[in-house]
């Protein structure tokens, strides 16, 4: 099959399964690393961001598993905020867990792409990158003024995931970052963003005021965070839930475990994981958190939001 005919049927298998992608050079990879230096050297991205553990693992050059990489393939899946409901003092209480935390979508993506690929002799191995970055540079997203990418008919709910590939890139889609034009004129979400990390006179946001820094990480809650701004198991919806972008997918959620009462005590008192019975386990699994490593910061995430609804003193 020629170049251009598979690059063809690489998008079209993408699109039926209601995925989007582009295709871009891996001669790109320098020039991503640098704007990713020039916004900390500038003063534009806060150190406590820069040094966080997504940033130390970004690899701006070929991968050893695959060192004749020629080609970046960015795709994006749909994917909906999560609702799970844990049992407290007799009442239900759902809890939400946005887009992006899920690595479901990944693993479709890599199979799609690797039943066109394969069978063509190609190769495809995952790479770790600035998504949203190399989304929007790609043409895949344009940014919102919440710094969150946004896909036409996904907007901010979905999420982004990037292959190397050893196919030759004869259509490359790089650009400059693109931000939405309506983005210009509203100001929802720097109205509706608890911490102010969202501002009218920038488009990079104060990411180290941002809440979802904060409960993925292991520090203690500063003080000026005040405990009724948690919204979220992990991460904060506040921004794209109040997005007029976003008006036609926010109202989907996907729901998955119910964890009962003595479940739900568990976990608040920091119960092991392996010492939990199998059928939490496999909830908590379904949840994906364990992945991402957030699993230690369950106890501490969720009782602050059952704080807030007043259900533990």
């Amino acid at each position: 099959m020629s170049h251009k005919s598979l690059f063809k049927k690489i998008f079209q298998t993408l699109e039926q399964q209601g995925y989007q992608g582009r295709m871009i050079s891996v001669e790109h990879l320098a020039e991503l690393q640098t704007e990713i230096e020039q916004r900390y050297y500038q003063g534009e991205m806060a150190r406590e961001v820069y040094d966080e553990e997504p940033c130390k693992k970004f690899e701006f050059t070929n991968p050893a598993a695959l060192p004749e990489a020629r080609s970046l393939i960015i795709a994006a899946a749909p994917q909906p905020p999560v609702e799970a409901t844990f049992h407290v003092n007799g009442q239900p209480f759902p809890a939400l867990i946005p887009p992006t935390y899920f690595f479901y979508t990944d693993a479709s993506i890599h199979q799609l792409l690797d039943s066109v690929l394969g069978p063509e002799g190609y190769h495809l191995v995952k790479a770790r990158l600035p998504l949203k970055l190399l989304a929007v540079r790609s043409g895949l997203a344009q940014y919102g003024r919440n710094n969150i990418t946004y896909i036409p008919g996904m907007g901010s709910f979905h999420r982004p995931v990037a292959f190397y590939t050893d196919l030759p890139c004869e259509t490359d889609s790089w650009g400059a970052a693109a931000f939405m034009p309506r983005c210009s004129t509203c100001q929802v979400c720097c109205k509706i963003c608890p911490t102010g990390a969202i501002t009218p006179d920038r488009f990079l946001i104060h990411a180290e005021r941002c809440l979802t820094l904060h409960n993925e990480s292991d520090r203690d809650f500063p003080e000026w965070i005040d405990p009724a701004w948690h919204n979220c198991i992990i991460g904060c919806l506040e921004c794209q839930s109040s997005c007029p972008a976003n008006k036609d997918v926010a109202a989907r959620t996907d729901h998955k475990a119910q964890f009962s009462e003595e479940e739900t005590a568990l976990l608040l008192q920091g119960t092991p994981q392996e010492q939990l019975l199998p059928e939490t386990q496999s909830k908590i699994k379904d949840l994906e958190i364990v992945e991402f490593g957030y699993f230690h910061l369950l106890p501490r995430n969720l009782r602050v939001l059952f704080q807030q609804q007043k259900i533990l003193a």
